[in-house]
Formats: C-alpha cells, structure tokens, sequence
C-alpha cells in the first residue's frame, strides 16, 4: 500500500468516525428535542382550550355549536369531556372514539390502526384532551433530521477530498525525489 493511501486511509477514518460519532450526539439531541417541544405545543394547547372554555358560559350547553369548530389547530385534534367523561364538544378532524380516559398527562394511544400521543388537563368541571398523530410527528422528526444530518455529510464528504488533495500536494516533493 503506497504512502498516500495510508495516509487516505488513518486521516479518512479519523474524520469518517469523529464526525459520525459528533452527528449521532447532534441527531440523538435533536430528536429528544423534538419530542419535547411537540409534548409542550400538545400541553399549551390543551391548556390554551381550556383558558377558552372557562370563559364561556356554564355548563356548556350540549345543543349549542361546537365552540372548537372556528379552532383550527394545525395537526392537532381537542375533545374535551364532562367528569362523567360524556364528550361535550370536539374539533371537527378528531376521531370518534374517546382519546383518553380520565387521567392527567402523557399517553400513546392507539385508534383503529392510527397511534395518537396524546395530553389530557383536568380543569374545574372538564377534562380537555389534546392529540396528533405518531406518524406526523414522525414525519415532522425525520424531516428535521435529514435537514440536519445533510450538512454533516456534506462537510464530511468535503473534507476527505481535502484530505486527498492536502496528502497529494504534501507529497509531492517526495514524488518529485523518487523520479530522480
């Protein structure tokens, strides 16, 4: 093996594994970041609705129009439930099944063949639940990571023809001696 491709090859692995280990720390943070911001749109959203709600006149009645009909929340459905956990209004895309029991947080559901995270808030007399779908934000989470993870390829890809040239032009002298 010649000089310059053992060079190619210590200086390329070196950069190949460095900036894939850095990338799959970037990506792994990424991605947990995500997560969470998408967790905290489902909560304040929940809690926007809710804000709203106790606003209106109570108890809401059940033959009025659906006060979450002029809501349009991009991706997101809302049911919110009476105690006794009968559905009083909905947003006009939710599913029909109830989304949530009564309990207060996190949760992955799934309806029909569709899987939901979902936030549910107890207030006064209401649960307010909101939810999207898994395979949105998956959607949403592979998006962002492609737009990430291109430029780490690009740099990485940019810097082994650096590498090639550098170890080519620094050489050089030591092919000039050899043709001696």
């Amino acid at each position: 093996m010649s000089l310059r491709n053992r060079l190619l090859l210590i200086l390329g692995g070196t950069f190949i594994v460095l900036w894939s280990l850095a990338a799959l720390w970037l990506l792994g943070d990424l991605r947990r970041e995500v997560n969470v911001a998408l967790d905290q749109r489902l909560a304040s959203s929940a809690r926007m609705v809710a804000g709203l709600l106790e606003q209106l006149p109570q108890p809401l009645p059940s033959h009025s129009a659906n006060p979450l009909s002029a809501i349009e929340m991009s991706g997101l459905v809302c049911q919110v439930r009476s105690l006794r956990g009968e559905v009083l209004v909905r947003t006009p895309n939710m599913p029909q099944a109830t989304l949530a029991e009564h309990s207060v947080g996190f949760h992955e559901i799934s309806i029909g063949d569709e899987r939901w995270r979902s936030f549910t808030l107890k207030r006064q007399h209401l649960w307010v639940t909101t939810a999207d779908r898994i395979d949105e934000r998956e959607t949403l989470q592979s998006a962002i990571l492609i737009a990430a993870a291109l430029p780490v390829a690009l740099a990485l890809l940019g810097s082994l023809v650096l590498i090639w040239f550098g170890i080519g032009r620094g050489l050089s002298p030591l092919q000039s001696l050899r043709s001696l």
